[in-house]
């Protein structure tokens, strides 16, 4: 419907044309134009370039200590900064197809002449700073000149992570620690707490690990748990952490009541040593909330932190007795370490370089790190010269009241310029925080700092950065920590601080870390909720690049956080929101146009807003773990410069839940190396031919294959071409029918030889194709082939000189495992191999027929679901485990086995405990549902002297256990589990081994009384019984016991309460758990 405010709203623009074209021809001809500012942003360009020169010069020749100087670097720098943001931005915009209008033309004009000003006024704060500090010039000489060192050649660098290092001078702390732990501490609190104390650097972390791997520890205690906290760590998250470290998966639990009960069974009736690495909290609630669950523990379970303040080991309950105080190392002490580092290489030592480097020693003020630190600088260094520069330029004694902080900074000052610059950004990270390498290699990419010293360098920007990556890990700046996750040292960190004071920031929930907020470009935002006043005084960082929010927990970031995000932080280049978990992107996304790395791994959202396509300067985009992401927008081909698209899941447990569609013409991305999944689609969409052109690096999950018509269109993939893929996943979706020849097309998916890991998943041809039997996959060390329905033949691999695990898992169709030997037979085969999996396998009836030199380094083997197989005529002797599963016919196997320690065995029939007391080298079996087993007599396991754990599950039929001779047979026996037995009455009635530790007795309905004499049992300190609800009373238990838990059992627990009649009985158990309500002693 026209309306006369339409009419009249186009009569005005027509207007204003007529007027600008007729009236006012002169005043369009002296508008800004976008040569006039692409000509004074290249002059500015050129004093940026002059800018970045003199920072290198002054980063490189001199050791700047002076405040004012220091500012006015950091103020050039800044100058550096908004030129380049300025760039970019006129970058950005030129890219957009200009409109032809006289309203465009203003537009233009307008932010041209916003370019023009804005040149103007970085100009202008130049000559200021200029005018203002030149008098502080540094060609005056008024700063120490900075150290210098030969370069070492890249050879140098490789090798050294492996094996550990000795723990030099800490001898009679690490005796004094190791007794501490292994004794029966008279404390007044459980768990006790033991502590180390001292400064940063003086090797408190390094101590608790070497006694946390000493072998008398870990035969001791089980499980250990290692914990690394940051200053922020709260109640919920050190919890979240210590089960993280027990279960090694995550937990996803968040409230604080889970959690604790999550623990406190999983740690009931164990003894356990956890060991908190960096507390630095004086707040009482948060120890007494995490010891709150720690109370089910057995007796004799310890708690190591290690802190640098002595009221923290205080307010937890670590006497003076119980800490193990940390001063300096000796001089002699400390030359042992900086020697191991700096002579690795070398057998024969120069003595002048020995009298120097004791020199040097003398100066780390006791610090072993400092020590550690130096030696690696000093690694393949022969020049006494610069040896001597070294310890001039070392401090003295007193010089400085903080030792130890300038000894480091000489680490810090022998590094290249790229290397400064990227040790300093990760003074962004909390202390404590555990970082992931490529993560942190990307963002180095995305800020410019993965740079060559070399202009010629040919290598990528992620090759370039994990080479500096792994030249800090060398150097010591960076440590290990497990699951390729690394760390900080307390030391280093305070380090890596104070030489980034003006450029990074730390904003926590308890205070604002940094102040200098104008000139801040690396910021993080930490903390267990997202504090509004926080999020203001990031917003103050006008100019911020980084942005990276540690949060714990759900967070509304759509509220506090994304609303203002692009108006407040339109330069930011990457942003990490991994841990928010939010379950919306804004739409306001699109307009952060600087933009180079977005994480979001683990969010909650369905779709991304399509205006992430207008962001054409990103380079990573991070969705790992986005299971709820339907699709991805469809004009994301346009993002030209992107590298890497994380789309990783748990492949394990991934469903059918898929992409219907990838975006169409992503072929179009040929920077891209990461695309973890490639989804075909039907018809005319994004088809397999999209991958021709891309360079792909790591995981690749090529989904909906059946969507690809034949092998020409499979072959247009060119997967052989992709050399830098480690792990391939070909997956046809189940139950879809398929106009394809799947053998065709499976025949051109062929990888390249570099492959590390194949999985082949829902293939419905009837054999595979040729290459996967080629053993010219040297590399090839994981091969699953899953649900290949109609598959009859299996592929040759027993050649493949690296395999190490080989799955195969729902072969309908396959009989004979000997097609995987072939016409191998006689020369050997599966040298390499260590685990191997058979489950669903209907039709399988023939075992390898082997020679010996076949899989000789076989440790595991699974095998459940195969029905007809009946016969096993070969076990290597290296199989330690071994678990059988529904295979009813499965009775024959070999008896010698001297390696295998453990036996699992589930629905097949009770023959087979018959050959289970044959296999004398046991030391844990598990007899899981095996319905024709009504009896376990103590001969049936006459020959198991040396089993320690017994889990009895499932078995329905069972009516007793050993009810005559006992259990005595088993002499060993330290753990027995016996549940949902529903027919068992009896068990032991001679009673239990002398040595049992822990006692379970779950879902038993028709079991009335336990064994005779478990007074006697002095090493029993576990117990529960739950859901036996026949059972008339509890007797007198022994002095051991330090747990016991009744539940479901009505009488029972009525009995055990105080008061009833058995309280008597369990009066003198520290922790007795009765129902839900814990009855401490």
């Amino acid at each position: 419907m026209i309306t006369f405010a339409g009419i009249f709203e186009k009569f005005i623009e027509k207007f204003i044309e007529v007027v600008l074209a007729h009236v006012f021809p002169s005043l369009i001809a002296n508008l800004p134009t976008k040569a006039s500012a692409r000509a004074e942003l290249d002059k500015l360009h050129d004093r940026a370039n002059r800018i970045w020169a003199r920072l290198a010069d002054a980063e490189q020749k001199y050791q700047i200590e002076n405040e004012s100087v220091l500012l006015w670097l950091s103020e050039l720098r800044s100058i550096a900064f908004d030129t380049e943001d300025l760039e970019n931005e006129f970058e950005a915009r030129a890219r957009i197809a200009p409109e032809a209008s006289y309203r465009a033309l203003l537009s233009s004009a307008w932010y041209y002449w916003c370019v023009l000003s804005r040149v103007d006024e970085i100009n202008n704060k130049y000559d200021a700073i200029y005018k203002d500090r030149q008098a502080q010039m540094l060609h005056d000489c008024d700063q120490a000149r900075a150290v210098t060192t030969t370069r070492r050649s890249d050879t140098r660098q490789t090798g050294s992570l492996e094996g550990a290092h000795r723990l030099r001078g800490r001898h009679e702390e690490s005796e004094r620690l190791i007794d501490l732990l292994l004794q029966d501490l008279n404390n007044t609190y459980f768990p006790p707490v033991l502590s180390i104390t001292g400064e940063g650097g003086m090797g408190k972390t390094a101590l608790a690990r070497s006694a946390f791997n000493h072998p008398r520890i870990t035969d001791h205690f089980k499980p250990l748990i290692w914990v690394s906290l940051s200053p922020n760590s709260d109640p919920v998250e050190t919890i979240r952490k210590i089960i993280e470290g027990i279960t090694e998966t995550n937990c996803n639990l968040s409230t604080l009541d889970m959690l604790q009960r999550s623990l406190q069974q999983l740690l009931s009736g164990k003894s356990f040593l956890l060991v908190l690495d960096g507390v630095y909290t004086e707040d009482l609630f948060f120890w007494e909330t995490v010891r709150a669950p720690l109370n089910t523990a057995q007796s004799g379970s310890k708690v190591l932190v290690t802190t640098r303040n002595k009221r923290t080991a205080q307010y937890m309950g670590s006497s003076d007795q119980d800490q193990v105080a940390l001063t300096g190392l000796n001089s002699t002490s400390l030359w042992l370490i900086l020697k191991d580092e700096a002579f690795l290489h070398i057998s024969t030592l120069n003595e002048n370089l020995e009298s120097i480097g004791k020199d040097i020693a003398a100066k780390c003020y006791g610090s072993p790190i400092a020590a550690k630190l130096l030696g690696r600088t000093l690694c393949g260094i022969t020049d006494e010269e610069e040896w001597n520069r070294l310890l001039q330029d070392m401090p003295d004694p007193d010089e400085v009241v903080d030792k130890i902080l300038p000894t480091l900074k000489l680490s810090y000052e022998l590094l290249t310029l790229p290397l400064k610059r990227c040790f300093a950004y990760c003074s962004i990270f909390p202390k404590g925080y555990e970082f992931d390498r490529d993560n942190l290699v990307k963002l180095w990419v995305s800020e410019g700092l993965a740079k060559s010293e070399r202009h010629r360098e040919s290598k990528t920007p992620e090759d370039i950065g994990k080479k500096q990556f792994t030249d800090l890990l060398w150097r010591s700046f960076f440590q290990p920590c497990g699951r390729n996750r690394y760390v900080m040292p307390g030391a280093i960190h305070d380090l890596c601080q104070s030489v980034s004071v003006y450029e990074c920031a730390r904003v926590g929930h308890s205070g604002i870390q940094q102040d200098k907020h104008k000139m801040v470009r690396y910021a993080s935002l930490c903390g267990d909720r997202l504090n509004p006043k926080s999020v203001d005084y990031i917003y103050e960082m006008k100019h911020l690049r980084t942005l990276i929010v540690y949060t714990m927990g759900h967070v509304p970031v759509e509220d506090v956080l994304q609303q203002n995000l692009s108006s407040n932080l339109k330069f930011l280049r990457s942003l990490d929101l991994s841990n928010c978990k939010f379950d919306n992107l804004h739409e306001s996304i699109g307009n952060l146009i600087h933009l180079r790395y977005l994480n979001l791994c683990g969010s909650l959202f369905k779709t991304l807003p399509d205006s992430i396509c207008k962001l054409l300067n990103l380079q990573t985009l991070n969705l790992d773990e986005c299971y709820n992401l339907k699709e991805l927008p469809k004009g994301m081909s346009s993002l030209i410069n992107m590298r890497h698209i994380g789309l990783s899941l748990d492949w394990e447990k991934w469903d059918e839940k898929d992409f219907d569609s990838m975006p169409p013409h992503l072929g179009r991305l040929t920077s891209l190396q990461t695309l973890s999944r490639f989804a075909v689609s039907k018809g005319d969409g994004c088809r397999i031919n999209e991958l021709d052109k891309l360079n792909l690096r790591g995981v690749l999950c090529i989904s909906k294959l059946e969507n690809v018509k034949n092998g020409d269109d499979a072959a247009e993939a060119s997967l052989y071409k992709k050399k830098h893929l480690d792990f391939l996943i070909l997956r046809w979706s189940a139950g879809k029918c398929s106009d394809s020849d799947n053998e065709k097309v499976i025949r051109q998916l062929e990888p390249s030889r570099e492959i590390k890991s194949i999985w082949i998943e829902g293939y419905n041809g009837s054999e595979f194709p040729s290459w996967v039997s080629d053993s010219s996959f040297r590399n090839l060390e994981t091969l699953k082939l899953f649900n290949c329905k109609v598959c009859v033949n299996l592929p040759q691999v027993a050649k493949f000189p690296q395999l190490r695990k080989l799955y195969l898992m729902g072969l309908d169709m396959v009989k004979d495992l000997n097609q995987l030997v072939g016409q191998s037979a006689d020369s050997g085969g599966f040298q390499s191999l260590k685990l191997l999996h058979l489950s669903d396998m209907p039709e399988l009836e023939k075992w390898f027929i082997l020679p010996n030199g076949f899989l000789t380094n076989l440790c595991d083997l699974y095998i459940s679901n195969c029905p007809k197989l009946a016969h096993i005529s070969y076990l290597p002797s290296s199989l330690s485990r071994f678990e059988l599963r529904n295979c009813q016919n499965l009775l024959l196997l070999p008896s010698t086995v001297p390696s295998l320690t453990n036996i699992i065995v589930e629905g097949v029939d009770s023959k087979i405990i018959g050959w289970i007391q044959t296999i004398t080298s046991l030391t844990s079996l598990s007899l899981i549902k095996i319905p024709k087993l009504s009896c376990i007599t103590g001969a049936n396991l006459s020959r198991l002297s040396g089993l320690t754990k017994l889990k009895i599950d499932g078995c329905n039929n069972l009516r007793s256990i050993a009810s005559t001779g006992g259990l005595q047979y088993l002499p060993s026996l330290k753990k027995l589990d016996i549940s949902c037995c529903e027919m068992l009455q009896m068990f032991c009635d001679q009673g239990l081994p002398c040595r049992i530790e822990e006692l379970h007795l779950k879902g038993l309905k028709s079991l009335n009384s336990l064994p005779n004499g478990l007074n006697l049992l002095c090493h029993l300190h576990t117990m529960e019984i739950s859901d036996v609800p026949m059972l008339p009373s509890v007797p007198m238990m022994p002095p051991s016991l330090h747990f016991l838990s009744i539940s479901e059992c009505q009488d029972l627990e009525r009995r055990c309460e105080m008061g009833g009649p058995d309280c008597q009985n369990v009066k003198h158990i520290k922790c007795l758990l009765i129902g839900k309500t814990p009855q401490l002693r």
